[in-house]
């Protein structure tokens, strides 16, 4: 398969998976370490506390044993911390478990000359119950049954050293003669024998009835994938002549849940074209998705195609129920690497679900396209990180000219992000990246920091001209209700000494009261706002005069098509409209004279564009302005503030 030999990194968790079958399943082993060590360890401390203890000539002997034993349980921890360990290491602990219980009881009753069976008294058996109750955490039927099995053992053996205990004083004649009569059939330690059995019992009915969802009558996440785990295991060895794939279903925005419950989710398993491939299993993963192995002979079916038919047939049966929200069903899916875990499987078709919304497709497979697309993702986020902490992220500037002067009144700063190669990485490219990582605020900040840094030497050459220059920043629609972080490192780039501009998408100003009031508090703090790419995409007018926008920025693609049929219309339209909406209005995408004259005629003042200068950083802007205007050229007339308010 394409995912054989390949070194495959954890490039992402699965979104909305806080549930996931591996970190419970740690945390529980992190759990049962912790009272393995806590529990040795109190004893300990009781042993030194007690007045008696150091009277006895025994006492430096169990203090040397009750430090081994809680020296091996800090092992465990330490050990157990970070990576989920087998069944077989999990029984392993249950033994050490309770024979370092048994040698603490008989260091017990060595430091203090009592009886052994005065440790069979019921605060010892309350340990036992706390060591065998606790490894539910695990999540794994066998295990509750050997330590349930492990404590009966274990408390027969501790019953049969109490009987021979050699001291005299251990073996008091009424406690032999409780043992050896037939009370022992009723009396506390059958009891006590009955009492690990009837809590081990409850465990295991607990974690059978708890493995599927009452809904869908389908496994539960976790144990869907424990199950798919030791699918994946039995399976290794098996013949080549098959095809093993998971396939996931997921629901978008559907807020009716109890309703998908009862009709996408539960319809899975009798759809037609699901009768022709064996279902190994089926579990639900979410409130909105649903999962399933299946088998079928290779080359025999198409998985694309099986996608496919499993959506068109979900989106027939349920139409009724779910109406137009139908079409909100999507589905991923990969074949199985019998070498991989089932997280990792999971992670796949996680990730193609996320492809096949962020490409408006109904299914899409995990393949070796796909992977190299998700590693290029992780190998970019690395790079943005590494560009934070060691320099890699650069600032250009491109200017904003004023085509009645034709000299630059502003600028628009960028970011710009090389790889180790020093190969430029496109702003297309690692900007959404940056966002839906996270990382978007940081890389904002760092340009923000570096406007502080640099934009000195631009007020330096513009103020002998009486001009007071501006520079435009952009933020993203990720970043618009943080508001206070942003208005943050918008302070810190007004240190520099220039005004400071916001610009932002129209997917920004959606009807949202909180990207609303995002909007407010920056108009209030004095910040301009104009729209970036004014055009391309879906605010309306009404929008745009309630926010108060100052400057609309009309995107490139309506300059690259001048010269075509019914295009300069087209534009002149998109301006006088512009023009209505806004204070002012610059066009982008300038890239030849006939562009720059076009849009003189139309009466357009304010543009940028390649036709000028491409976004250079401060060395290459300061010589572009000394180049191709001359720092002392420019006329001691005002010029004049002209763009934002």
């Amino acid at each position: 398969m394409f995912m054989h030999n390949r070194k495959l990194p954890d490039m992402f968790t699965a979104d909305g998976y806080k549930n996931d079958y591996l970190t419970d399943r740690l945390n529980g082993q992190r759990l049962l370490a912790l009272s393995s060590l806590i529990i040795p360890l109190g004893f300990f401390l009781l042993l030194i506390l007690a007045p008696s203890a150091s009277d006895s000539g025994t006492s430096p002997l169990v203090m040397i044993i009750s430090l081994v034993i809680v020296a091996q349980a800090a092992f465990r921890l330490s050990l157990n911390w970070n990576k989920a360990l087998g069944d077989r290491y999990q029984l392993l602990c249950v033994s050490l478990d309770f024979l370092s219980l048994t040698v603490i009881l008989l260091a017990y009753a060595l430091t203090y000359e009592v009886p052994f069976s005065v440790a069979l008294k019921s605060p010892t058996a309350n340990v036992f119950f706390i060591f065998l109750a606790s490894r539910i955490v695990l999540f794994n039927r066998a295990i509750i049954l050997q330590t349930g099995a492990f404590a009966v053992v274990t408390w027969i053996c501790l019953i049969g050293i109490a009987l021979l205990d050699p001291d005299s004083a251990g073996r008091t004649s009424s406690f032999i003669e409780y043992l050896t009569s037939f009370k022992i059939l009723i009396g506390a330690e059958v009891e006590r024998l009955l009492q690990f059995g009837f809590i081990t019992g409850i465990l295991y009915v607990f974690l059978q009835s708890s493995r599927k969802d009452p809904p869908t009558g389908f496994l539960r996440r976790l144990f869907f994938l424990g199950s798919l785990s030791r699918f994946l295991l039995s399976n290794k060895s098996a013949a080549t002549d098959r095809t093993f794939a998971l396939i996931e279903v997921r629901a978008e925005n559907v807020a009716d849940v109890d309703k998908l419950y009862s009709t996408a989710l539960k319809l899975i398993p009798s759809l037609p074209v699901l009768k022709t491939v064996k279902i190994a299993l089926i579990g639900r993963l979410s409130d909105q998705s649903a999962a399933l192995s299946i088998v079928y002979p290779k080359g025999a079916y198409d998985l694309e195609g099986i996608l496919e038919g499993i959506h068109r047939e979900l989106k027939e049966r349920v139409a009724l129920e779910l109406a137009n929200n139908a079409s909100t069903l999507i589905i991923g899916a990969c074949k199985l690497d019998r070498t991989m875990s089932a997280n990792r499987h999971l992670r796949y078709t996680d990730a193609a679900i996320r492809e096949a919304i962020a490409s408006g497709r109904n299914s899409v497979e995990f393949n070796s396209e796909l992977l190299e697309k998700i590693e290029r993702k992780h190998a970019i986020e690395r790079t943005i990180r590494s560009g934070l902490k060691c320099g890699g992220l650069s600032v250009v500037y491109q200017p904003i000219m004023d085509l009645m002067t034709d000299m630059p009144i502003g600028f628009e700063a960028l970011i710009r992000l090389k790889d180790k190669d020093d190969t430029a990485i496109s702003p297309s490219e690692f900007i959404p990246i940056a966002e839906a990582t996270g990382l978007i605020h940081e890389v904002t900040d760092y340009l923000c920091d570096r406007i502080a840094k640099e934009a000195p030497e631009i007020c330096e050459i513009f103020k002998a001209h009486e001009v007071q220059p501006y520079i435009n920043i952009n933020i993203s629609p990720s970043q618009i209700r943080d508001v206070d972080r942003i208005l943050c490192a918008l302070r810190r780039a007004e240190q520099g000494g220039v005004k400071i501009n916001i610009e932002v998408t129209e997917s920004c100003i959606c009807d949202d009261e909180l990207a609303a009031k995002a909007f407010d508090r920056l108009l209030q703090e004095g910040f301009s706002i104009a729209i970036d790419d004014f055009g391309t995409g879906y605010s309306s007018l009404q929008r745009l005069e309630t926010l108060q926008f100052s400057t609309l920025k009309i995107d490139q693609s309506f300059v690259s098509n001048i010269g075509k049929q019914g295009s300069n219309d087209f534009l002149k339209a998109v301006i006088n409209l512009s023009r209505v909406s806004a204070d002012y209005t610059i066009v982008e995408g300038v890239e030849t004279l006939e562009q720059k004259l076009l849009l003189m005629k139309m009466g357009v003042r304010f543009c940028q564009g390649y036709y000028w200068t491409r976004p250079v950083d401060m060395r290459g802007l300061t010589k572009y302005l000394s180049d191709s205007f001359g720092y002392e050229k420019i006329g001691p007339a005002r010029l004049g503030y002209a763009g934002f308010g």
